[in-house]
Order: structure tokens, then C-alpha cells, then sequence
């Protein structure tokens, strides 16, 4: 939770609160299970602050022109988030919601709903004969507000299957909510809300969620449905567009009736309709869609979820739209950059990563079928970043301006991140609607141009192998992890970077011998070698016995996966142990430690089974994961680690699956060995990506120095087709070719990448930086 979030009506800051100690941590918990027990809230936690800021463009006159900020209690929020993984818990595990709704769900995003839209159409167009699709978006206004706070809590009981205490503290959490509005310091008086859910409350998007519960199967009769949040499409295809436009009316109508049983109201002047086909004779039909007796106006390029649609699904419209806020976002790198002045090049690429690149690839996974020349406008925007962070002149070959800025063609670098995605989202299974559609897609391609899903087979981009990573939590919050203790420090916080090895070892000692002598020590490790072979190494200490234990891992396995693999075959190891008070985890991996502590979204096979295992065996006896310090020759520690490198070497006995981190590692360390090969140039002699951005200089000499680097230079002209100075600043030879430049310096071009500092400072001294 972020500590720092203003407070609400009750001044209590974040800060206060994640300062508590154990006493006042006890009387808080104590108060929450009160307001549980009672299903009752005290009236500071069902009040709010309205904070009204300015919507960009719009007039100050008129209220619709400010975006709400709701400040409620932090303690309310404390409890509404426990409140709210319960929640979730029970749903997921039930499958309750909609599958067509996106919106506030783990795993699900605006990309997986736009794809999963685009491909239906795409795959319909593909059809013989050709289907043509309608789909109608449809504004929902004011939805949050005009929520029916007794139908919610109906649809809880039914649909949700909510009941007891949980229902009667969400019934009170709802009623008798009051706001007041501050502007300028002065606070308005108090005003009841009798409707809506609460601006600003953790629980809001989830009860949203169960109220619009029951969409999906009413429309799915007919048509298709997206939902994300407020933001409802619906959509229908087939050969014959009047037989389209009648099922398309008939689900309208249903969802008409649906709007009025829930008080919502359906806003006709803002929904559109659109018309995909690849039939140009069709292009600029305009579907007859009826809503509350008029017309719903035609959109032929609309807007969903910040993706630009066309009707033939060529994505120009959206590529268009991305390079016009990106060139708009690169005035900034303009704004504070010169040639001579400014940002350093490091500022400025860190801008760029930041502000800008995220923009050009909004959609990748949808629009990366684009054909090649809209796809090209988008490495032009990058191309003109990386000569404004580089300072390259424009004659200078793109590959190297590229390559000083150490940033990855869009094309190139997309490779990795949509394997990455397809993998990812596979591996959800009937967790996500989309990811259920692709596992079972199969290709009908007739049309020239490709759809997302045709060109990721096409490259190979999927595969069927992925570990399936599951969207549900093995561990119920109410129970959480009873006698398991997770401690991703020493008994006093230390940075291994900053902390002498010999101090280390002996706080990590001091530690390891307070454990009692009728505790089980379990030393875990996890290694790979240059050949991606894995292993893990276990060591335990029982009272009765010592053990180890060395695996062999899948090929390619990353080392956190090798260290949670360890921490699971030690668990499993001493299941059968009897006669112990708890079990100490002594593990090197902080990271494993932490991403186990944050169970409720471990997804993966390996840490479900450890978090089981954990259940288990935390039932009768402690169990403690603990870090230590790696390489500062603890015993236990070097004889995992020597176990786990032992592993690597021994024959593999099964090939499981890899996660899609590790697919899109194995991909990610491809691409960056090819990456990191220069471009071929007869001047330009570097030996990695980026070599003058980390240099610790001015803006100025950055620039000298790449440009001196790349050949092309301010004073540079042509001479019988080779490059040449007017003349040599030192020697006074006309026409002096950069070669002779240098060797009347004493430098060579290995001077510029070896030692650079020192290279700019013989052009400095020989007046030759003006030049550059």
C-alpha cells in the first residue's frame, strides 16, 4: 500500500499507520474485527473529501469540466483491501464474473480485449464468402455514480454467493456515505450520497464488476462482447449485413432492458456504430442501428480502449495517431537538450524510455501485422530521438545513430517483447477469455494481409510448451500462512554492495547459531553455467542426520527458478521428519524469499506447490525463510552451492516446460549478442552500444565525442570522394584527412572508446572541438 497518499476526513496520515507498533498494530486489528464482527463502519469511514482538478481544455465555468479526487480514511482503505482479497479469492475460485470483463482483473489488460476483438473480426473477414462485421460502443453515462445500491447488494447474494458477515458489512459500507467538496482551502458543507459506489475506494471496481455481472450471457445469444470496466462493445459478423444489423438491434434491446433493471442509462448521442469489411464497395456503408427510437451515428475510424480501428483492419489510422503524440512528447527532448548545452545523454534517453517509446509501441501485439512501411514511420520517430540524445548530424548512417544511443530498432526489440506477450498470455488458459480463443485458434487466412495471430505462428512467436501460470491464488487470505515467518534481512539491515564480506558472514553466523538445536537447517542454491544448464543444490541439518541433495534442471532454466526448485525439494525432503520444532529456509535468493512472501500473486507451478508444501507442514511446526549473505564462506552456503554446481553436470532426466520469463529471457539474450555487433563502417570502431551516453561529462563533450567517433563531423567536406579537415589545427596541412588528424595527435581510434576523457582533452588542446 502507498503510505504516502493524502489522508481523508480523519487526518490520519499513511505515515502514522505503517509507523505502529506491535501494541497499536493489535488495537487496530482489533477494531477491524469489531467492524467485521458487527458489519457495522465508525461515520469517519463513509465520509470523503472531494478534491475537483481541471480536465485539460476544458472551460472552469462548467462542473462537468473537473475530474473528482475522493480523500476517504486510510484505515478504511486498510480494511477494504483485506476485504477486497477475500473478495477476489472467492470469485476467481468460483468463476463468477464475466470472462468478457476486463477491466480491474489480474491477467487481464486492454490489449488482450482489443486483440481478442481484432482477431474475431479479422478471422470473419478471412471467411468465404467474406463476413462483414458491426460492432456498436456503447457509453454507459456516468456508470460508477448511478450505481443501484439495492440491486448491488441483491447481485451479491445471488450472483456472488455473498452472504453473513461479509454482505452485512458491504450493505453498511455502502449507506449513509456523505462528501464535501474542497477548493481554495475552504470546505463545502456536507452532502448524503444516496446512489452510486464510492469515489476513490478500493472495493469500488470489483462491486462495479458483480454489477454488471450477467452482461455476457445475456448478449452472447446474438453477438459478441467486450466489457472493460464502464466501457461496453458489442459486435456481430456474418454474409449478410441486414441479418447483422437485426441480431445487432435484438441484443441492443437486451441490453436495454438490462440498463433499465439497473437504473443505468445508456447514452445514444455518445455510442457509435461501426462497419468493418474489406468489401470497398461497402467501405462507407453506415449500419441502420436503432437505440431509444434513433439512429446511433457512424464512426468509420473508432476509438477503443486507445486503439484506433479501421475497417480493413490495416492499423494506418492508430500508427498515425501514435507517431502525432509522439513527435508532440519529443519537444520535450528538444526542450532540454542542444548541442552545447542541456541534459546529458543519459537524461535524455532515460526521457525517451520513459515519455516516449512506451507510445510508439501501445498495441504492438495488434498492430505489429501493419505492413512495413507504417511500421518504418515508427523508427523514424525513434531515429529522430536518438540523433537528439546522440547529437549526430544527419548525414550520419542511422544504424550507427542508433547504436550510440544504445536503442534497439522498434522492429528488433518487438520481437522479444511480443514473444514475450503470446507466451504470457497462453500460458493463462481458460483463466483469460483471450488466452482460452488463441489456445484453440486455428488459421483460415485466405486475405494478403496478415492478422495478429497469423504472423505470430507465421514467426513462430508461440509455443505450446509454456508453463501454465495460473490467475488464482492457492492460498486463501483468510487463512493465510499460519507458523511461516519470511525474513528478507539479517537481524540489521545490511547492503551486501556496501558491507564488508567478513562482517556479513559473522551477523549471518551470529544468526545461524541461535537457531535451536532441534530445528531443521535447509541450506538451498541455485546455479547455471555458460553451457544454460541448471542445477540445485540442497544441504540439510537435521538432529539426527545431515543430507544432500543435487538436481538437475531443466536446460535454460533461469537461476530464480533454480533457487525456488531448491527451496520446493528441500520442503519435500523432510516431509517424513518427525521430532522437530521448526524448519529454517537458508537461502542467498532474497528475491525467491520475496516473491513467496508475496503470495497472493504467485502464479507459477514451482511456488504454488512451495506455498502448499509451506500449508503443510506450517500447520504443527514453524517455518522460517531466511536470507543470508552469498560468498562469504558460510558452510552450509558453500556446500549448496557447490551441490547445485554438481547439478548442472548430472544426466536430465525429464524436459519440463519453461515459464515465458524464461522463454523471453533465452530470446532477450539472443537478441542483445546480435544487438551488440556494430555496424560495419570503415571509420566507426566501437565495440558496444551507448559508448559516450554513461560518460561522466558535459553535454558538449558528449556530443564531440560521438560525433568525432561516428566521421561525421561539422568541419568535415569532400575531397575525390574522401572525407577531409580544411586544414590540420596542428600541423597546418590542407586538406587533412581524419587519419592524419590523428596521428599528428598521437591518438588512434582505439584512444576514443579505452579512454575517452583523455581523447577529448587532446581535441580540446589542439583547438579542434569547434570543429566537431
Amino acid at each position: 500500500m502507498d503510505w504516502t497518499k493524502s489522508p481523508g476526513p480523519d487526518g490520519l496520515h499513511g505515515r502514522m499507520i505503517e509507523h505502529l507498533g506491535p501494541v497499536g498494530r493489535q488495537i487496530l486489528l482489533d477494531i477491524f474485527n469489531l467492524s467485521w464482527r458487527d458489519g457495522r463502519l465508525p461515520r469517519d469511514w463513509k465520509r470523503a473529501i472531494i478534491i475537483p482538478i481541471k480536465k485539460p481544455g476544458k472551460e472552469a465555468g462548467s462542473p462537468e469540466s473537473y475530474r473528482p479526487i475522493a480523500l476517504t480514511s486510510i484505515i478504511c482503505k486498510i480494511m477494504e483491501r483485506m476485504i477486497l482479497a477475500r473478495l477476489k479469492y472467492f470469485l476467481d475460485l468460483n468463476d463468477l464474473l464475466d470472462g468478457a470483463q476486463y477491466g480491474f482483473r489480474r491477467g487481464h489488460g486492454t490489449t488482450d480485449q482489443v486483440l481478442y476483438m481484432c482477431q474475431k473480426i479479422r478471422d470473419a473477414q478471412n471467411n468465404k464468402p467474406t463476413n462483414h462485421s458491426i460492432a456498436v460502443f456503447l457509453d454507459l453515462s456516468k456508470a460508477f455514480d448511478r450505481v443501484w445500491k439495492h440491486k448491488l447488494i441483491i447481485k451479491l447474494h445471488e450472483y456472488g454467493r455473498i452472504n453473513g458477515r461479509a454482505l452485512a458489512w458491504i450493505h453498511d459500507f455502502l449507506g449513509r456515505r456523505a462528501i464535501r467538496v474542497k477548493y481554495n482551502n475552504t470546505l463545502s458543507d456536507s452532502y448524503k450520497i444516496s446512489q452510486g459506489v464510492p469515489q476513490g475506494s478500493v472495493l469500488t471496481p470489483i462491486l462495479f464488476a458483480i454489477y454488471l455481472t450477467g452482461i455476457e450471457e445475456l448478449l452472447t445469444r446474438r453477438c459478441e462482447v467486450g466489457i472493460f470496466a464502464d466501457d461496453i462493445v458489442l459486435w456481430k459478423s456474418g454474409a449478410q449485413v441486414e441479418e447483422i444489423e437485426s441480431d445487432v438491434n435484438l441484443a441492443l434491446g437486451d441490453l436495454r432492458e438490462f440498463a433499465d433493471h439497473h437504473k443505468l442509462i445508456l447514452n445514444a448521442n455518445k455510442s457509435y456504430v461501426s462497419f468493418f469489411t474489406t468489401n470497398k464497395k461497402l467501405y462507407n456503408y453506415e449500419p441502420r442501428v436503432r437505440f431509444d427510437g434513433q439512429n446511433i451515428s457512424t464512426v468509420k475510424h473508432p476509438k477503443y480502449l486507445g486503439f484506433l480501428l479501421d475497417p480493413e483492419f490495416t492499423c494506418n489510422k492508430h500508427i498515425e495517431s501514435l507517431i502525432t503524440k509522439s513527435r508532440r512528447r519529443l519537444n520535450i527532448l528538444k526542450y532540454i537538450s542542444g548541442r552545447d548545452w542541456g541534459a546529458n545523454a543519459e537524461t535524455l534517453r532515460t526521457t525517451y524510455i520513459a515519455l516516449i517509446r512506451p507510445i510508439l509501441e501501445y498495441g504492438l501485439p495488434v498492430y505489429f501485422c501493419a505492413s512495413d512501411s507504417n511500421l518504418q514511420k515508427l523508427e523514424r520517430v525513434q531515429l529522430s530521438a536518438a540523433r537528439i540524445i546522440t547529437g549526430l548530424r544527419n548525414s550520419c548512417p542511422n544504424k550507427i545513430v542508433l547504436y550510440e544511443a544504445d536503442l534497439q530498432p522498434l522492429r528488433f526489440r518487438g520481437g522479444a517483447g511480443l514473444e514475450k506477450y503470446f507466451n504470457k498470455l497462453i500460458s493463462y488458459g481458460s483463466h483469460n477469455r483471450t488466452s482460452l480463443f488463441l489456445r484453440g485458434w486455428k488459421s483460415n487466412q485466405r486475405l494478403k494481409k496478415n492478422s495478429p495471430m497469423s504472423l505470430a505462428t507465421e514467426l513462430n512467436l508461440i509455443s505450446r510448451e509454456v508453463e501454465c501460470h495460473s490467475l488464482k491464488n492457492c492460498i486463501n487470505p483468510s487463512e493465510g500462512l499460519l507458523g511461516v515467518f519470511f525474513h528478507t534481512e539479517l537481524q540489521q539491515a545490511v547492503n551486501k554492495a556496501d558491507t564488508v564480506p567478513a562482517l556479513m558472514k559473522q551477523m549471518a553466523l551470529q544468526l545461524i547459531n541461535e537457531i535451536p538445536g532441534v530445528d531443521i537447517q535447509i541450506y538451498t542454491d541455485g546455479s547455471k553455467n555458460e553451457e544454460n544448464q541448471s542445477g540445485s543444490g540442497i544441504y540439510i541439518k537435521t538432529p539426527r542426520e545431515v543430507r544432500k541433495i543435487k538436481l538437475r534442471n531443466p536446460d535454460n532454466c533461469s537461476v530464480f527458478r533454480s533457487e525456488l526448485l531448491a527451496i520446493e525439494a528441500g520442503l519435500e525432503a523432510i516431509l517424513n521428519e518427525n521430532n522437530y520444532r521448526a524448519v529454517w529456509i537458508l537461502s542467498d535468493s532474497r528475491s525467491s524469499i520475496q516473491h513467496l512472501k508475496d503470495w497472493n500473486n504467485v502464479g507459477d507451478r514451482t511456488s504454488i506447490s512451495i506455498l502448499k508444501l509451506l500449508r503443510h507442514i506450517g500447520v504443527d511446526h514453524e517455518v522460517h525463510l531466511q536470507w543470508i549473505p552469498s560468498h562469504v564462506d558460510i558452510y552450509g552456503n558453500e556446500v549448496a552451492d557447490n551441490l547445485a554446481k554438481q547439478g548442472t553436470a548430472e544426466p536430465l532426466c525429464s524436459t519440463p516446460s519453461l515459464t515465458f520469463d524464461e522463454i523471453y529471457s533465452i530470446r532477450k539474450n539472443k537478441d542483445l549478442k546480435t544487438w551488440r555487433v556494430p555496424p560495419s563502417h570503415d571509420w566507426y570502431k566501437r565495440s558496444s552500444p551507448g559508448g559516450s551516453i554513461g560518460l561522466s561529462c558535459d553535454r558538449a563533450d558528449q556530443t564531440a565525442l560521438s560525433r568525432f567517433v561516428s566521421g561525421h563531423l561539422r568541419s568535415c567536406s569532400f575531397s575525390h570522394g574522401s572525407k577531409v579537415f580544411p586544414v590540420c589545427a596542428k600541423c597546418g596541412v590542407a586538406s587533412a584527412s581524419p587519419e592524419h588528424i590523428l596521428s599528428c595527435l598521437r591518438l588512434s581510434r582505439e584512444t576514443f572508446e579505452t579512454d575517452p576523457l583523455l581523447a577529448l582533452d587532446f581535441l580540446r588542446v589542439s583547438g579542434l572541438m569547434d570543429g566537431v
